[in-house]
């Protein structure tokens, strides 16, 4: 017998979200497993903060954010004066997504230190904040778990800003012509999503070829993936840090790319960013449409169907225009 769940799950998958939706909303709603999955089911109805709810639920069953670690977390307490950590986590990405709350907690008066990531750590601390990879000697009064920070903020799809809140210096000089960046797919060690999101190189060497008389094209794959035939421009040799990617992506016209960590910097940048959803697509993308309170430079190029042919079939019309 099928688990509900997973029949749910394989819905949504599929580009099914209102049957996977009717399963869930049949089950307990004591057990965490649907109360996480519904909570994208929220988001996707423009419901951030009871959607931010539901996945806090993951927390509970292992699917959703980090360990905690020590010390109480903050809820709505006087910070003026208080030192803050905001705990990162989830993969790189999520990261970069939730480091644009960190301004709230210094509005709200916090001394705020971010534990991330080590390789995150030179761009967050370029923009004012302290950065450690370990605890074992910092007095903090209280830390936030970032993938929740907007629920315990309040913030709703109405406030959430989707203004630029990560910077960076170009590194290449202008050219005359359009730079675009090219990225088409992320960690491949995420083997629950990676390969719904990846996009056959066969099709983006498709796309650059046609284009390369009109604009000049730069790869953003760095680890996994490369290919030597890459029409124009390979960055895999310049992408050492965080910081160096920020300033060749601060360098492009548009990123036309995956869902991957470069998206979220280069939407964060606010340089124009088209990006390539899958049928299940992130929760900053569950909302229907083509555009992302999450990011005002973002235009999301939906999958429809099993083949990405179609999607960069419309990237190649927009292209045209852009």
């Amino acid at each position: 017998m099928i688990d509900p769940l997973d029949k749910a799950l394989a819905y949504s998958k599929s580009g099914f979200p209102e049957k996977s939706e009717e399963i869930l909303r049949s089950l307990s709603q004591d057990d965490n497993r649907v109360l996480f999955n519904l909570g994208w089911h929220d988001i996707r109805h423009g419901d951030l903060l009871k959607g931010m709810e539901g996945l806090n639920a993951g927390r509970h069953i292992e699917v959703f954010g980090s360990p905690p670690i020590a010390g109480p977390i903050w809820r709505d307490e006087p910070l003026q004066g208080k030192t803050l950590v905001v705990r990162m986590e989830g993969g790189l990405g999520d990261e970069i997504i939730n480091f644009r709350f960190c301004s709230h907690f210094r509005d709200l008066g916090a001394n705020v230190v971010i534990f991330c990531d080590p390789s995150l750590a030179g761009l967050f601390t370029s923009h004012g904040y302290p950065c450690v990879s370990a605890l074992d000697h910092l007095h903090y009064d209280y830390w936030i778990p970032a993938m929740s920070a907007s629920y315990v903020l309040g913030i709703t799809h109405k406030t959430l800003s989707g203004e630029p809140y990560i910077k960076a210096t170009p590194t290449l000089e202008s050219c005359g012509r359009i730079r675009v960046g090219v990225r088409w797919g992320g960690n491949v060690q995420n083997n629950d999503v990676e390969p719904s999101r990846k996009i056959p190189y066969k099709l983006i060497k498709e796309f650059v070829e046609d284009w390369d008389y009109k604009a000049d094209f730069y790869s953003f794959q760095r680890d996994t993936d490369l290919h030597l035939d890459f029409p124009q421009f390979d960055l895999a040799g310049h992408l050492a840090t965080w910081e160096a990617t920020a300033g060749l992506i601060s360098s492009m016209d548009l990123m036309i790319t995956s869902c991957t960590s470069v998206a979220h910097l280069s939407a964060a940048m606010g340089v124009p960013t088209w990006i390539m959803i899958p049928q299940m697509p992130y929760y900053t993308w569950a909302m229907p449409g083509n555009t992302s309170p999450w990011y005002d430079s973002v235009r999301l190029f939906r999958k429809d169907g099993e083949d990405w042919d179609p999607v960069l079939e419309n990237i190649d019309k927009e292209f045209a225009a852009f």
